[in-house]
């Protein structure tokens, strides 16, 4: 297996080109993900149900007589548009703020022909996660892994925006599926980027914290992908949208 190393981002490793480029802070795509790129998309984070499956939110539509669109709110969908006996199976809330990973694998093969021959990205996590002493990712090798990094929070470059601050690092596009909480090194748990970029800015997903749905700007082509891959529930948005929880005006 090729090394992965994710090396903790000093001061001038990157420039902040993200806040600059976000309008402001609320439930809209322009808030979390730079304005200014060709195209942009929604991908929805699947249900977590029962037996480690995943169901999408158009079974969860199909289910409860609701209707998808683009827009489409979690706390809109999961409730029945009416009465039925018996009640459609209760369904569990996706994840907020991250990614899940098999979603996470997918979107990565997605974004690898369109990143840079380097492959060098940076990815950032949210600096007011309580187990942060633990969300700092390290190594994996062939030889297995590394030394865990304890080090203090604030001891490298940090990427601030509007209401959030990010801790940053700097590694290739696949060490994105190796963030996480790693109490153990045989014990992960997955936290995805909520912010990731590769160097030459010619794409960006957000996992905001409080979203259900990762946002991904970049190429009109890019996008295409990423709407034609059927492992990813996505739809097409722009950065005018929004994605709070009163912005599904369909399923009232």
């Amino acid at each position: 297996m090729e090394d992965i190393e994710l090396v903790r981002a000093a001061d001038g490793d990157f420039e902040n080109w993200i806040a600059p480029r976000l309008g402001p802070f609320g439930g809209w795509v322009g808030s979390v993900v730079p304005r200014g790129f060709d195209a942009y998309v929604r991908i929805l984070h699947p249900s977590p149900a029962r037996g480690g499956e995943w169901v999408t939110w158009a079974e969860i539509v199909r289910r409860n007589g609701r209707r998808m669109h683009a827009l489409a709110q979690w706390e809109a969908i999961a409730a029945p548009a009416v009465a039925a006996v018996p009640a459609p199976e209760a369904a569990w809330a996706p994840d907020i703020g991250n990614l899940p990973q098999h979603c996470l694998h997918a979107l990565l093969d997605v974004l690898e022909p369109f990143t840079p021959a380097t492959k060098t990205c940076f990815s950032a996590l949210w600096d007011g996660y309580g187990q942060l002493q633990q969300l700092v990712p390290y190594g994996f090798t062939a030889h297995g892994f590394a030394e865990f990094d304890r080090s203090g929070p604030r001891a490298h470059a940090s990427l601030q925006i509007p209401q959030r601050e990010y801790l940053v690092y700097r590694a290739p596009l696949r060490a994105a599926a190796l963030m996480g909480d790693w109490p153990a090194s045989d014990w992960f748990i997955p936290q995805s980027p909520n912010l990731f970029w590769p160097q030459d800015t010619s794409w960006c997903v957000a996992t905001e914290i409080d979203f259900d749905s990762t946002v991904v700007g970049g190429s009109a082509e890019l996008v295409s992908a990423i709407l034609a891959d059927p492992r990813l529930e996505s739809w097409q948005v722009s950065t005018g949208d929004s994605l709070a929880s009163d912005g599904d005006k369909i399923n009232t």
